[in-house]
């Protein structure tokens, strides 16, 4: 038996759905975020969701019957006629990233929309109102604008420096690279990039990279490449140039970036080498200037005073009063005093033992005379006998360090012991110094090694780094001191000097 429905229920029913579905519009409407307006062909508000009223400053049914722009007149200029055209074509008017005063609240508040304007027609076609929906994306704009700004301003910084810009990815293939960069290596813009980085590294040395660049993404952080090593890099046509390199990563989005800073250094390098080579030359000066004093006191004074102790010979033995020869003695004696000085002077400016004989042998005479006049300090030798093994300039060098040294010692240390220890192995010959003295603390510089009065040191330091040698310093104060001459063998053999 079929169930009979009565017109008036069914009537009923449809009022009573259409209710709920307009009741749950008008809620959805309500509570979205956006910002929405209904408004009728003389712009008064006929609805507005809650959103739009907040940024009014008014109610919901404050707004209802009012004209937008008796809420927000500085806009009538701006948006009537917008709002006109809509209605004329029927066309919507999309906005995008728009300034406008717009919170009634804070008027002098520059915010942000996006936000449309659009008909809505009646059933028979006819224009009925115009929607206007609208979405504050102040924070947002404001957010890409700031990007967009320290974007251009990375760009800049990197365009701009002066040292060569690599940008690099995880894997090191080449994201960016500066104009410098590409100046320094050779290449045409946007040549090198996608290219792995190793694409600017010297053929011998790319290999073993792509293995110190996997560990280092292990560990990413700012730091110096290569510390203590000399770097290289290879331009497009295979030159090879000496650089120095700074890493640094940065995380971003797409993952880990890495920004390589490389600086061109020949130029700093050629000015070592001249500095090194004045300095070397300074030294070779000093040395022949020695060596020509010591002849000349040689060869002029000395001979002099031994004409003059031949002639008193002579009259001491023609005269016979006991009283004038008594007083030749003495003259004789004190002459020959002066020649021991002078002896002693021309040995320390040009050791013939150590010309002839090698290091060992002339810091052992060295050594004799030294005790014999500083009794006060027990001098303890080990020496291994170096003969002609080393060059000559290593071989004046060290000995010249050992002077220095021992010299410092006698003046500062206040020791009862000294101990000179020459070690030839098959990579380096060493020079020790130690002492048992008063110590001192050891400086973090040269430059304050100086200021502190070692001067000694400063010249040993000096004369080593000549030889392509160093200087190692261990002290304490109290506790003595020891310094290490080390020279590798590689530029102290005589060949090789």
């Amino acid at each position: 038996m079929k169930k009979r429905v009565y017109p008036k229920f069914r009537t009923r029913m449809r009022y009573l759905v259409l209710y709920d579905s307009i009741s749950m519009l008008d809620r959805l409407f309500s509570s979205l975020n956006g910002c929405i307006a209904y408004l009728d062909l003389n712009y008064r508000f006929i609805q507005v969701n809650h959103a739009y009223a907040r940024l009014t400053g008014c109610t919901v049914d404050e707004l209802i019957g009012r004209s937008i722009f008796d809420v927000f007149p500085q806009s009538r200029t701006r948006f009537e006629p917008i709002f006109r055209e809509v209605v004329q074509t029927r066309s919507p008017h999309i906005g995008w990233r728009t300034s406008f005063e717009l919170v009634a609240q804070d008027p002098s508040a520059e915010t942000f929309w996006d936000f449309g304007v659009q008909v809505l027609s009646n059933i028979q076609g006819r224009p009925a109102g115009l929607l206007l929906i609208a979405s504050d994306i102040t924070q947002r704009y404001k957010a890409e604008l700031e990007l967009q700004e320290s974007r251009a301003l990375f760009e800049h910084l990197f365009e701009s420096d002066p040292d060569a810009n690599i940008l690099v990815d995880e894997n090191g293939k080449i994201l960016s690279i500066n104009r410098q960069a590409e100046s320094d290596f050779g290449y045409e813009p946007g040549e090198l990039v996608g290219q792995p980085v190793e694409i600017l590294l010297p053929e011998h040395f790319a290999e073993i990279h792509v293995q110190y660049r996997r560990e280092y993404m292990r560990n990413p952080q700012l730091r110096p490449m290569g510390v203590g090593k000399e770097l290289l890099g290879r331009r497009k046509n295979g030159e090879e140039f000496p650089v120095d390199v700074k890493l640094s990563p940065l995380m971003i989005a797409q993952g880990f970036r890495i920004l390589v800073v490389v600086r061109d250094i020949t130029y700093r390098k050629q000015i070592e080498a001249e500095l090194a080579e004045v300095q070397h030359h300074l030294i070779q000066g000093i040395e022949a200037e020695r060596l020509r004093l010591a002849q000349d006191l040689h060869d002029g004074p000395m001979q002099d005073l031994y004409g003059v102790i031949y002639q008193i010979e002579s009259i001491e033995n023609e005269m016979g009063g006991r009283t004038v020869q008594t007083e030749l003695s003495n003259t004789r004696k004190t002459l020959n005093q002066v020649i021991d000085v002078l002896r002693e002077i021309c040995a320390e400016l040009r050791p013939t033992t150590l010309v002839h004989f090698g290091l060992e042998t002339a810091i052992l005479s060295h050594a004799e005379r030294f005790q014999s006049l500083h009794p006060e300090l027990v001098v303890h030798l080990d020496l291994m006998q170096d003969g002609k093994l080393l060059s000559e300039p290593v071989r004046l060098a060290l000995f010249r360090i050992y002077q220095h040294l021992l010299s410092n010692v006698v003046r500062h240390a206040r020791a009862q012991n000294v101990w000179i220890r020459l070690s030839l192995g098959p990579e380096e010959v060493v020079l020790d110094v130690a002492d048992d003295g008063t110590g001192f603390n050891a400086p973090e510089s040269m430059v304050k090694l100086a200021r502190e009065g070692h001067l000694g040191l400063v010249g040993a330091t000096e004369r080593a780094e000549a030889i392509g040698g160093k200087v190692e310093i261990e002290a304490s104060p109290g506790s003595g001191a020891r310094i290490r001459t080390i020279i590798p063998y590689a530029k102290a053999a005589a060949d090789g000097g």
